[in-house]
Order: C-alpha cells, then structure tokens, then sequence
C-alpha cells in the first residue's frame, strides 16, 4: 500500500518532510507528534485539521462527531435543523483540497454550534467552479430523555 508518512505543521498545516524538525514553510518546531501517514489522491475524515485554532478539549471532540450520508438519526440523537457548508479554496484546485476545506468549515460549524454530528449528508460540486464543493444535511444533538 502507498502511503507516505509527513509531518504535518499545526500552525500553518503545510506538510513537510518525515524528517523534519521545523516547518518550512513558517519556522515552527516539528516533532514525531506531528507524523501523518498520508495516502496519495485520497483521504478520510482523519486527516490533520489546520486552519482552525482548536482547544484541546475541541480536538478530542473532534473524534466523537457523528458524521454520515445515513438518511437514519441514530437513536439518543435529534434533528437540529438544515445545515449548509462551502469549500473556500482557489480556483482550480484540487477536489482533495476541496474535500479538506469542506470538512474542515464542517468541523467548524458543528463545534461552534455544539451540534453532536451531521446526518444525511450530500455533497456535490458547485456549478461556477467544479473545483468548489457544497455539502448539505441535517445537524444533530441529544434527544431530550423521556
């Protein structure tokens, strides 16, 4: 399998070398706490999230949203209303960088708003630019306990 390990700056998020021991890009200290293992032309929802100051009580929650394309909400949850996200990347820009973006304002969204998670997700590409992603869904919190 093809991976490559990189680490990745929690500053400013570029990916340097596995080596490194600063970033390259802004000077900040690097160690093996920054190791990302990365899968050319592919990701998941685990890839490094930067761009977002997060605490780290944030970033541990961070683990615990649910996020799925399910139409179903999973039980102990309710439907907290619509939600509407956009990727914000330059023009012409990867569909990988695109995805990041878009999961990453997603992110953000959700631990702004204390939602839970997000259900019934859809993506799809925006019509000016193909290179810009849109996601649509239903946000999440606890059902009140009867």
């Amino acid at each position: 399998m093809k991976q490559v390990t990189q680490r990745i700056c929690p500053q400013c998020g570029y990916a340097n070398g596995a080596t490194a021991n600063f970033c390259l890009q802004c000077g900040a200290a690097l160690t093996a706490a920054n190791d990302f293992q990365v899968v050319p032309h592919g990701t998941d929802l685990s890839f490094p999230v930067t761009g977002l100051d997060l605490t780290t009580a944030e970033r541990a929650q961070l683990r615990h949203l649910i996020i799925t394309m399910s139409p179903t909400i999973p039980t102990g949850y309710q439907s907290a209303g619509p939600i509407f996200v956009e990727s914000a990347v330059a023009p012409q820009a990867s569909q990988l960088a695109a995805w990041e973006n878009l999961i990453t304002h997603l992110y953000a969204l959700l631990l702004t708003r204390h939602y839970l998670g997000a259900v019934h997700l859809q993506i799809q590409p925006q019509s000016a630019d193909s290179s810009q992603l849109c996601l649509y869904g239903e946000a999440l919190t606890a059902a009140p306990h009867s």
